[in-house]
């Protein structure tokens, strides 16, 4: 995949969406960490980087730091998202919502047709991106999040529609591919 590149909209630094690699493992844990209360450990996410053979994981860089990432996992024409988190401080910025665009583009070129994710019942900022993306609800898994009792929301989002062989509409943010 090649790095996909933007501009940090507050100072315009440019900020790269690129695969993780084993040299992010320290900064993506230290994020993790800070964000999530049952944090995923540094095996885990090296597991994803170097043995999990569905796993795609990525990271949103700036000024060296890592500062987003998120890891997906695809089954054949499906993807899942498993894991997605943006710095606290690089919120409200657009990151999340370039980090999912490049990534929809990446994974509807490599056959992706729909996409499908766990949220927080709680957390309405990340419920609102991902309808801002056409994802809708389809069920809710039950006390998911066991440390914390709380459910998850399941959404899935239809990445595109087949209208004729050589033409498809990319459904999951309005644009066509």
């Amino acid at each position: 995949m090649k790095k996909e590149e933007f501009k940090d909209p507050v100072d315009q630094v440019p900020v790269t969406f690129r695969t993780m690699q084993l040299r992010d493992l320290d900064q993506v844990t230290e994020l993790e960490k800070a964000i999530f209360p049952t944090p995923w450990s540094k095996e885990s996410f090296r597991w994803e980087v170097e043995e999990n053979r569905y796993s795609y994981p990525f990271v949103l860089v700036k000024n060296n730091q890592v500062i987003g990432f998120i890891i997906v996992w695809q089954m054949v024409n499906e993807l899942h998202i498993a894991n997605i988190a943006i710095d606290p401080q690089y919120r409200r910025r657009g990151m999340a919502s370039h980090m999912l665009e490049t990534l929809f583009f990446w994974a509807i070129g490599n056959g992706v047709r729909e996409a499908h994710l766990e949220v927080r019942s709680s957390n309405r900022s990340a419920i609102d991106l991902y309808k801002k993306f056409n994802f809708f609800e389809v069920g809710v898994r039950k006390n998911y999040y066991q440390a914390e009792n709380e459910d998850a929301l399941l959404m899935s989002c239809i990445l595109v529609k087949e209208k004729h062989p050589l033409e498809t509409e990319c459904l999951c943010s309005g644009f066509n591919v």
